[in-house]
């Protein structure tokens, strides 16, 4: 009987989550704009975040940051 109890707990918490992920996502679809992504010409590890925004401003996209311990170029838009 508890283990059902646990159960639903997960499976509603689980329901909850991908409810919050999907609201999320038709958001920002419904601005008409793609919240980030990686660059596209961005060459190497990105540990200066003033390269990685040239690059992204290069590309068209406001902002850039660099991420992840490998040190990824992502671009991002105001507002996400």
């Amino acid at each position: 009987m508890e283990s059902l109890r646990r159960f639903s707990a997960a499976a509603a918490i689980l329901a909850l989550l991908l409810l919050l992920v999907a609201t999320e996502a038709v958001t920002a679809q419904a601005y008409g704009k793609k919240c980030s992504k990686p660059s596209g010409r961005f060459k190497g590890p990105c540990f200066f975040k003033v390269d990685c925004e040239q690059q992204c401003k290069k590309e068209g996209w406001p902002r850039g940051v660099c991420t992840g311990f490998a040190g990824r170029c992502v671009c991002k838009n105001y507002g996400c």
